[in-house]
């Protein structure tokens, strides 16, 4: 080395490329380590981007039905843990599917034989709710895309302990199988009101599991709002049901494991937990099977009781439906997908309802923003539409 030669700092500080990735990487790629007052933390995006996000990870893309399963048992012949499935249908596991965008992962590998790449199918979860557990912020914020941007889905269960089992529970040394009875109320009893008020008090104040009555612990539906609370279920907007309309009392002398819950009935019985939770519900779709017992005894039907599906049918799409005030749309279909004629006027009157409504909301708001101008208040931009001195719904 020649004498008065100085070393460079490039010479002497070498720094290897890793290091350098690490020096200028942002500090969010080495994990969820951002503090919420962070100006880089995802509250902090602007509000379209978080619900683009928000909406990427917890709804599905296509027009599915999200399946809910909230009946829980720790038998070990019927083991039932809280999950979900897509479209209601627990034969085909379409929880997991591929998003658009890479697939596949890679990496090299070596064994005796020498080096090879390694290739592997990336699949993800269409749904992924544990997004909601990273602090209470993102909680209540996703809440409503989980709960409202989902069509929601219930079938009716059985009431054969198969298919309605129930939990084990230990009280010191002693277990006990806690399964009350699933048979749901009759309507015919004189205190069915009162049952209903205890149901609708259980499911508010959050009683304890064990202390649910039996028709609403079984039930696929009624135990969903129960385990996702009241405030929840104000965010729910589409709601599909699927089930057979009964002509007959089915016992298990003629069928072992019985037959499902007759749609009608349930859905009469789920009409004031819908007024009284479900206060966004916007679309509400039936989609009923005529009852299979067609060469059933006629001394098994009540002399009351309706002998059609348009019988049983009717009388709950004109009466009760009509009553919940939020409803925009609902659909009634039968096996072949199609709508019956005696539903047709009432998914008119839901609809121009719903119309009218949309109208005088909007004369509604013009009313009041002219109000406030005429105050001088400041009711910020124009028309979205134009950039004129007036609101979108005045262009």
């Amino acid at each position: 080395m020649q004498p008065g030669w100085k070393r460079s700092l490039a010479f002497v500080d070498r720094q290897t490329k890793p290091a350098i990735m690490k020096i200028i990487a942002h500090m969010s790629e080495s994990g969820w380590n951002l503090s919420i007052k962070h100006p880089g933390y995802i509250t902090k995006f602007p509000q379209e981007i978080v619900d683009t996000i928000l909406s990427y990870i917890l709804t599905l893309d296509h027009c599915e039905s999200l399946h809910p399963i909230t009946t829980t048992s720790n038998l070990k012949k019927r083991w039932v843990v809280q999950h979900y499935d897509i479209g209601g249908s627990p034969m085909l596991d379409r929880s997991y599917q591929l998003r658009s965008g890479r697939s596949m992962s890679w990496r090299k590998m070596q064994d005796c034989e020498g080096t090879y790449t390694e290739l592997r199918l990336v699949g993800r979860k269409l749904i992924d709710a544990t997004f909601l557990r990273i602090n209470k912020t993102l909680h209540q914020a996703a809440s409503g895309t989980l709960h409202g941007g989902n069509p929601l889905s219930s079938n009716m269960r059985r009431k054969y302990w198969k298919y309605s089992p129930g939990t084990c529970h230990s009280n010191g040394k002693r277990y006990y199988l806690h399964r009350p009875s699933p048979g749901k109320p009759s309507f015919d009893l004189f205190n069915i009101d009162s049952l209903i008020a205890n149901g609708l008090a259980a499911i508010q104040q959050g009683c304890h599991l064990q202390n649910l009555p039996g028709w609403i612990f079984h039930d696929p539906f009624l135990r969903f709002l129960y385990t996702i609370g009241a405030r929840n279920a104000a965010l729910i907007r589409s709601l599909h049901f699927t089930g057979k309309v009964l002509f007959h009392v089915c016992t298990y002398s003629e069928s072992h494991q019985g037959c499902s819950d007759d749609l009608v009935h349930s859905l009469w019985l789920y009409m004031p937990f819908l007024q009284e939770f479900c206060t966004g519900l916007e679309t509400l779709t039936t989609d009923f099977h005529d009852d299979s017992f067609d060469d059933l005894p006629a001394q098994t039907l009540g002399a009351d009781e309706p002998i059609s599906t348009e019988e049983s049918l009717r009388p709950l799409l004109e009466e009760e439906i009509m009553q919940i005030s939020s409803l925009r749309r609902i659909e009634v279909r039968n096996i072949q997908d199609e709508t019956p004629d005696f539903a047709k006027p009432t998914i008119d009157r839901v609809a121009q309802r719903a119309k009218v409504r949309a109208v005088m909301a909007t004369k509604w708001n013009v009313h009041i923003l002219k109000l406030k101008r005429a105050q001088g208040e400041d009711t910020g931009p124009g028309c979205e539409l134009c950039g004129e001195d007036h609101i979108s719904a005045e262009c």
